[in-house]
């Protein structure tokens, strides 16, 4: 039975020479520097330089406007989905909700929002704040009353 193929031969190696030779350096010139040449190309410099900061931050300030504007629409279509499991839970209004949440006597429940609250309630208390500030003026008593134990975050 023949092979397909033949015997390479191992002692015959292709190798590439190249007669042209290597590729010719150009020569190199050096051109005088004046100062006025010099102030001339760091101004340049300095111009684009800018432009492409400007260009930069205006791409940047563009990209973070559409990134809040996508957290925003995220954020309203998961506000609205809880809300209206809210409704079809049976709750009447989110204060019925939220009391009851806070209220109820099943002990896993309880603890979650607990913890919550001693993690976040500052948190919640601060953006209340922000959200309506007519309900908690700065210095407010009411405000100073309200005072979560604290835990340290890791």
């Amino acid at each position: 039975m023949s092979k397909r193929r033949g015997d390479a031969d191992e002692n015959n190696i292709l190798e590439f020479i190249n007669i042209s030779g290597p590729p010719k350096k150009r020569r190199r010139v050096t051109q005088p520097v004046t100062e006025a040449t010099q102030a001339d190309a760091q101004r340049v410099w300095q111009e684009r330089h800018q432009a492409e900061a400007a260009a930069r931050a205006e791409f940047t300030t563009a990209r973070e406007r559409e990134a809040e504007a996508k957290i925003y629409a995220t954020s309203k279509i998961c506000v609205g989905y809880v809300l209206q499991a809210v409704k079809v839970a049976g709750y009447g209004s989110l204060y019925g909700f939220l009391d009851d949440l806070v209220t109820t006597k099943d002990q896993n429940h309880s603890s979650q929002v607990s913890q919550m609250l001693i993690s976040y309630g500052d948190e919640l208390l601060d953006s209340i704040r922000s959200a309506s500030p007519r309900l908690f003026p700065s210095g407010s008593a009411k405000l100073q009353e309200i005072s979560w134990p604290r835990r340290e975050r890791s």
